[in-house]
């Protein structure tokens, strides 16, 4: 997830506009709007709907929880259990925006 989350946060960075029918966002957003109950959060099957929540989900933190700071928080993270527990808490006890 964090990869996709880092290529949301550079796109714009590299010249991939949000419009850019190539952006990762709007290739993988439709797969998952009509495909989100196949696959739960927790799960990963390597599918194409495996991709397109994690992008969701992603996409959703970061525009909700504070962009490309929140990623560097979760890639300094050096444990798994930090960044999960830090996942769980921004969508269990929200914070404000930053």
């Amino acid at each position: 997830m964090l990869s996709m989350m880092t290529k949301d946060v550079i796109a714009s960075q590299i010249g991939i506009s949000f419009s850019n029918s190539e952006h990762k966002v709007r290739v993988r957003m439709p797969t998952f709007l009509t495909d989100y109950y196949r696959v739960g959060i927790t799960e990963w099957d390597g599918s194409s709907v495996s991709y397109a929540k994690g992008i969701a989900f992603g996409a959703y933190l970061l525009r909700n929880y504070g962009g490309a700071s929140l990623l560097k928080e979760m890639v300094a993270s050096n444990s798994t259990k930090e960044t999960c527990r830090l996942t769980f808490y921004l969508l269990i006890k929200p914070l404000k925006k930053r």
